[in-house]
């Protein structure tokens, strides 16, 4: 190998510069909106790396600066490759008929995330057409684990092994007094769950929001996602959310079967 090669190259033969451009963006992402100083204090690289690597990623329009030039956002081509990546996903185009009907059916919003084995993003919605509706889901935001229907759908429906791995990193972060802050309670939820066949979200992340959601299966019986329906805990009633948790998982398990899922394999 040639040592300027392999100068720059990392552990497990990962190119360094790039692994440093992935850390801004990713940290930009998170943060929506921050300066070199406070970036480069957070991912611990020096303040003269990060504002070169971010004059790059500016040139190429991953990166932009905000009216004032003191702070960077995301740019539109991190956008361009997220739509060209989300036209890839096979769920999402089988799931959509089935979610507008959802929507005209419950009258309440609709999401899809995504599994891809460590984080859940939302990859579509639908709004409410009620007057009284809520913003908690938007495309692209990673959806907690722990304190959100989604994440919990997901995560009941993994092997023991997957979420035994997933657990391991998993902060429980209290997002309201409703949010499970012990891994007893959410093993709790999470085998009731799987006994519904749907995970509710009790205003667990946001007071005065509920939630249902329904994992989406593979031909592998792999999770590769789920559905849900949120709204105000005005509308969604004890009652109500009973209701629309086994329509979600009628809606989540008519996807799965056109992927190929089949239930009657299961436990073989």
């Amino acid at each position: 190998m040639d040592n300027r090669d392999h100068q720059h190259k990392g552990v497990g033969g990962t190119v360094e510069a790039v692994e440093k451009a992935l850390q801004i963006l990713e940290a930009v992402g998170k943060a929506r909106k921050i300066g070199v100083l406070k970036l480069s204090q957070q991912i611990k690289l020096p303040y003269s790396t990060v504002h070169r690597l971010l004059g790059t990623l500016a040139h190429r329009d991953y990166i932009q600066q905000d009216g004032d030039r003191q702070r960077y956002a995301l740019g539109p081509k991190v956008l361009e490759l997220g739509t060209a990546f989300l036209d890839t996903v096979e769920s999402r185009g089988i799931a959509l008929p089935y979610m507008r009907t959802l929507s005209q059916e419950t009258r309440e919003t609709v999401n899809l995330v995504i599994w891809n084995g460590r984080t859940a993003v939302c990859a579509e919605k639908i709004d409410s057409p009620e007057s009284v509706t809520v913003q908690r889901t938007q495309i692209g935001r990673l959806e907690p684990l722990h304190s959100s229907a989604l994440g919990k759908a997901i995560i009941a429906n993994l092997s023991e092994k997957e979420l035994t791995e997933v657990l391991k990193h998993l902060d429980l972060v209290r997002h309201t007094s409703k949010t499970h802050t012990s891994l007893s309670a959410l093993m709790a939820d999470l085998q009731k769950t799987r006994e519904r066949g749907f995970a509710i979200d009790d205003e667990e992340g946001v007071i005065g929001v509920r939630c249902v959601a329904s994992a989406i299966l593979g031909h592998r019986k792999e999770v590769q996602g789920a559905l849900s329906l949120v709204g105000p805990s005005t509308r969604m009633t004890k009652k109500r959310i009973l209701e629309l948790g086994c329509i979600i998982r009628d809606a989540a398990n008519s996807v799965s079967l056109r992927l190929g899922y089949n239930p009657r394999q299961e436990g073989l």
